[in-house]
């Protein structure tokens, strides 16, 4: 049995996801394996549910290798339960996940004398899971120095795999502040590395990473060629996963180049796609961008519809990330209709929610958008106050393009409220900034 998992363990190292995952599904239904035998086979199923989506099923089986776990082996029990903690973070789960990770810490800290180099490639993951917590959460720069030190531990061992993950999770961490040729640097380190490896299903991650950056610069030329690519890649790999989410950004692409048509066939077929197969944050998703589309076209009835179905789906997942997001959509089309005082309502319900999860980032975008109805409404004072709330979260978090954006906000709100000097002294240091961005 010790190779047979030596076996699977090389095979998901590689991608091999799909090849490995009704081998798996068989072999934990074997009732002649030991106890420790059932935690390793149901730790690799949970995590080949994770890299191909199947969060929900991972997680099942990750609390069946928990309760199959001895206590006496402790890292075995790091695992699965940094594992969980991985898992967590894909189910939008941030505050449970970090205190899972609290836990592992204890774990490693109390067995560092007893099993020390043993402990290395533990303690890579958990910088690893706690760097892409630091992130979601809206702290990048705390996310690079514990992603940074994950790359390092997992090098010490010789984990591709590990590094290609830490890598691009490296590289989200330097887009989400800013520096955008940075994150293209590390996300064609994940690339080259999965590559090495002969891992072809995890290099179409940076792939769509490299296209985000592209389009943040404003080159959606640049952005679909990479698109395209991965779209090639995925179906020459049968990638389920890898063509919907294609799809799906070239239907954000078509959104952004103002062919709404185009967008709302290319989200309708990622929808498809996604109810067949069972994919529910995507079929959310693109539930929720249907609705965006409608509401640009100014049918309002239509995208209030497939609003209502994101969040009848997000619901189902009890993702409150996700249901608060179609919140933010709603508060939106309220805006459109002219009704201010209701959309100030809905929104003010999602940045409570968005506060409760803990994502500071969301908490941030909200005030902005909240901000934006009264200044619409011409309440300066409110504006202002909403402003310079986000501008407060966002230095906290050192997110260099949206302070950049509530710095011209703020100036402009002085600029209608009369105070030249104050508007000029906030459009000045929104110019400034601009300048510092790596674009």
């Amino acid at each position: 049995m010790d190779k047979e998992i030596e076996k699977i363990s090389k095979k998901i190292y590689h991608g091999n996801y799909t090849q490995v995952y009704n081998k798996l599904k068989a072999v934990v239904k074997d009732e002649s394996l030991t106890k420790l035998q059932k935690a390793e086979f149901y730790t690799l199923l949970s995590n080949v549910e994770k890299l191909t989506h199947r969060h929900k099923e991972a997680l099942a089986s990750i609390r069946k290798a928990i309760s199959n776990t001895p206590k006496s082996n402790v890292l075995m029990n790091l695992r699965v339960t940094l594992l969980k903690a991985d898992i967590y973070l894909n189910l939008v789960r941030f505050n449970e996940s970090l205190k899972i990770i609290d836990e592992a810490e204890s774990i490693i800290n109390k067995n560092k004398k007893k099993l020390g180099d043993q402990l290395i490639e533990p303690e890579a993951y958990l910088n690893f899971v706690r760097g892409v917590a630091f992130r979601v959460k809206g702290y990048p720069n705390e996310a690079k120095s514990y992603l940074e030190k994950g790359i390092s531990l997992y090098e010490k061992v010789g984990n591709k795999q590990g590094m290609a993950r830490s890598l691009r999770n490296l590289g989200l961490a330097f887009s989400d502040n800013g520096e955008l040729d940075k994150a293209i640097e590390f996300y064609k380190k994940s690339y080259d590395t999965s590559m090495s490896i002969d891992n072809k299903r995890d290099s179409i991650h940076p792939l769509a990473y490299i296209a985000y950056v592209y389009l943040k610069k404003g080159n959606l030329n640049e952005s679909t060629n990479y698109v395209n690519q991965r779209l090639k890649l995925s179906n020459s790999l049968k990638y389920q996963y890898g063509i919907f989410s294609s799809i799906y950004f070239l239907g954000n692409l078509s959104f952004l180049k103002g062919k709404i048509k185009d967008s709302i066939k290319l989200y309708k077929e990622t929808m498809e796609i996604c109810v067949e197969i069972g994919n529910d944050k995507f079929h959310g998703l693109s539930a929720m961008n249907i609705g965006a589309c409608y509401k640009e076209q100014g049918d309002f009835g239509r995208a209030e519809e497939y609003l209502n179905k994101a969040y009848v789906v997000f619901r189902k997942m009890k993702s409150q990330q996700f249901m608060t997001e179609v919140l933010i959509q709603k508060g939106d089309l309220l805006i459109q209709k002219g009704q201010f005082d209701k959309a100030i309502k809905i929104l003010r319900k999602a940045l409570l929610k968005f506060e409760q999860i803990g994502n500071v980032y969301a908490v941030a975008q909200t005030q902005q958008n909240i901000g934006n109805v009264y200044l619409v409404r011409g309440d300066l004072e409110e504006a202002l106050e909403c402003f310079t709330s986000a501008l407060d979260y966002y230095e906290k978090s050192q997110t260099q393009i949206p302070i950049t954006w509530c710095l011209h906000r703020i100036g402009w709100v002085y600029w209608q409220a009369g105070k030249l000097l104050e508007a000029n002294s906030y459009l000045m240091k929104s110019y400034t900034q601009a300048k510092t961005i790596n674009k």
